[in-house]
């Protein structure tokens, strides 16, 4: 906790947040609050001692602003902390002498036998200033308990002097404001101070970690940490973020694929799922090394990127290699022992061993004799050739110098075998290289993969029939999405008609009493021009204003075809033409702030749809209850560049116990007939599939809010 009291113990960023605010910290302070403050003591004081006391503020405000931007300079340049330290310790002394300031004139003030009310003004200035004071001082503790105590301690003892049981009890309510707000802000610095050693722990971590970490965006490199930049031998991460992806790969990977074409591939699938798989990898240098790549998908600053893992396995795999040469030296043996044809006899399998230039069998075990139909004295006459007519000598030659001129021990491949009574059956065939009998020869394992692909194709069939009912169950579903659409857009289709009613009715009394009008003065013979000009004109007005409630309504009905720009504005706009004389009839205002223009590509009567939904709610919410000052709020805002439009009413709100039900279908709370329960079922299902968006809702203390995210489609 002593810590909180020496400056050398707070980190740079923790007094760079606070210096971000301190040229309106000091406006406020300095500037503004002594002019408020002479406007209302003028009276009292002589203009030379007022105009003493705001020149003391002007001196105070240049000071601040250049010692803030020295402080800034110093930490940006990375000067020793004394400096810093001593430079902040001025602006804390600059803070301690303002606040000393309102105290002087406030001291004075009693003297002067200024007005109890200019006395509150004065002091309501020091409080809203120590208020504020909690986002432009709050990251630097000290600096804000300084201000805080020497800001109001002296307005404590100032109140206790001045006497009366009005200024005593605010004196007390200061000394508690004082606590409270002291505390409110010890908690907020330690958020801030939490917040910055997580992110320098997760900084550390990211660049000392001992695997290579590798941000891919549209497949180039985007961020690194240190080990990969060592690991593939460049001299720094801006050397190598500057790398295509091409030239840390060699030309082919060991199976022979192209190494581009492989790593778009999986890139491609990163992007969607988590890969894992081993790579032969190009340093700087041109020397190939292994590594173990994993590739996830993920989200950063709103992006989709791809984040990587790259563990060196080179040590692992020469070690791998070692063993497999160990083990094929230890197999080779074992083929060459009295005992190999026990064991190769004994084999399910079939197994063939021919000369490597004659491609005559050397040897056949009985798996191979049972399968076949040959005797071993029929097979040792025959070549592979024979049991596959459709094989000739240079193919199976092409197939042999695979294994000769690869880094591969064997090679596999399927194919169909035959019999000696002409039957064919499907076969997996291994070939390997092997000495036998102190010569060069191919050893051939054949497995009769007959029944494993009738198991194959029945389970294929099963999974397109699988396939083929899924498809039938979601297009079903669709449907039912669309049916439920529907009815709710004939639901609300029912209540603008009686929107449209209650915008029509004053129009239509206003043009019947001016016909009426006419009709009057035409029967008294007074009827003049100008008079029919004029009713004639009022008459088109109100015709048109009904005209366009129609076009309104119709552009909801109709059903969405393309996409189109529109602003989130004229779409509130267009929803206050059908709702707004409805809702003022309920009595109910409401406030717009469409301050803000944000365009949307997508289908705006589906947002319409949406917001009628919400505003019709909060108009039958407030029928249940009795209050005054019925209000909706509508505002729409951007919050991470995320478009939002967000409306808040105070209708009492919906109870807790069904709050995580509202956006079931066909869950509502209203009387039977009154409600469908669908309404904000299909509005959170439109923002999700039309918009890429959400719909949240919140309890306030009188009502509700609710926000209707735009997540896609922003212009």
């Amino acid at each position: 906790m002593l810590k909180l009291f020496s400056f050398k113990n707070y980190h740079n960023k923790l007094i760079l947040e606070m210096l971000k605010a301190a040229n309106s910290g000091a406006v406020a302070s300095n500037i503004l609050g002594p002019l408020i403050s002479i406007t209302v003591l003028h009276t009292y004081f002589e203009t030379i001692c007022l105009s003493i006391w705001f020149v003391l503020h002007l001196v105070l405000f240049t000071m601040r602003l250049k010692v803030s931007n020295k402080l800034i300079s110093i930490i940006k340049e990375d000067i020793n902390y004394k400096i810093r330290d001593r430079y902040l310790l001025f602006y804390n002394f600059m803070l301690v002498m303002t606040a000393i300031l309102y105290a002087l004139i406030s001291m004075m003030s009693i003297y002067n036998g200024v007005e109890d009310l200019n006395l509150f003004i004065i002091i309501t200035i020091i409080i809203t200033l120590t208020a504020g004071s909690i986002s432009t001082l709050g990251t630097v503790f000290l600096v804000f308990i300084s201000f805080m105590i020497s800001s109001l301690i002296p307005f404590f003892f100032i109140l206790l002097y001045h006497g009366g049981m009005l200024f005593d009890i605010f004196a007390y309510m200061i000394l508690i404001y004082l606590v409270v707000h002291i505390m409110s802000g010890y908690r907020l610095f330690l958020v801030h101070k939490d917040s910055i050693e997580l992110e320098e722990k997760f900084k550390t971590i990211y660049n000392k970690s001992s695997d290579g970490i590798l941000i891919i965006k549209n497949n180039s490199f985007f961020d690194c940490n240190e080990r990969i930049v060592d690991m593939f031998g460049y001299e720094n991460k801006e050397e190598f973020l500057k790398v295509e992806l091409s030239c840390c790969t060699p030309k082919y990977q060991p199976d022979g694929e192209s190494s581009f074409k492989k790593i778009i591939s999986l890139l491609k699938i990163a992007k969607d799922e988590k890969v894992t798989f081993e790579w032969l990898q190009q340093k700087k240098d041109s020397t190939k090394f292994w590594v173990e790549i994993v590739l996830t998908p993920m989200i950063l600053n709103n992006e989709h990127v791809i984040h990587g893992i790259w563990r060196d396995i080179n040590d692992k795999k020469e070690s791998q290699k070692a063993l497999e040469q160990k083990n094929k030296q230890l197999e080779d043996s074992q083929l060459r022992s009295a005992e190999k044809e026990k064991i190769l006899d004994n084999s399910l399998n079939e197994i063939y061993i021919f000369d490597a230039t004659t491609y005559k069998f050397l040897y056949v075990n009985k798996g191979a004799q049972n399968n076949t139909g040959y005797s071993f004295e029929e097979l040792v006459k025959l070549t592979p050739m024979d049991l596959k007519d459709d094989m000739n000598r240079d193919d199976f030659s092409l197939i042999l110098r695979d294994i000769n001129h690869t880094d591969n021990e064997y090679i596999f491949f399927s194919t169909e075998q035959e019999r000696k009574n002409s039957t064919k059956y499907d076969a997996d065939i291994y070939l390997q290289s092997t000495i036998f009998d102190g010569k060069e020869a191919y050893v051939a394992i054949i497995l009769d993969v007959t029944t494993r692909k009738k198991a194959e194709d029945k389970i294929k069939q099963m999974n397109d029939n699988l396939q083929d009912e899924l498809h039938s169950q979601l297009e079903i579903l669709r449907e039912k999405d669309e049916q439920i659409l529907q009815q709710s857009k004939l639901v609300q289709m029912g209540d603008m008609i009686s929107m449209i009613a209650h915008q029509w009715r004053q129009p239509l009394n206003a043009i019947s009493a001016s016909s009426i009008n006419l009709s009057l003065m035409s029967t008294m013979g007074v009827l003049e021009d100008d008079k029919l000009q004029e009713n004639s004109t009022f008459i088109q007005e109100q015709t048109q204003k009904m005209s366009t409630t129609i076009d309104t309504f119709l552009n909801f009905v109709k059903p969405s075809q393309d996409s189109k720009k529109f602003t989130l504005n004229a779409t509130v706009e267009s929803v206050m033409q059908i709702m707004g004389t409805q809702l003022v009839n309920h009595d109910i205002k409401v406030d717009l702030k469409l301050d803000k223009i944000i365009s949307l590509v997508g289908h705006e009567d589906l947002l319409e749809q949406v917001i009628i939904n919400i505003l019709s709610n909060a108009r039958d919410a407030f029928e249940d209850i009795e209050i005054d000052n019925k209000f909706i709020k509508i505002e729409v805002d951007k919050v991470d560049n995320i478009p939002l439009i967000i409306i808040e009413d105070n209708a009492g709100g919906i109870p807790i116990d069904i709050r995580d039900k509202i956006f079931n279908p066909y869950f509502t709370t209203k009387e039977q007939g009154k409600g469908t329960g669908i309404g904000l079922y299909m509005s959170l299902d439109i923002m999700k599939k039309s918009f890429s968006g959400d719909l949240r809702y919140k309890a306030t203390q009188k009502g509700s809010l609710f926000r209707v995210v735009c997540g896609g489609y922003q212009l």
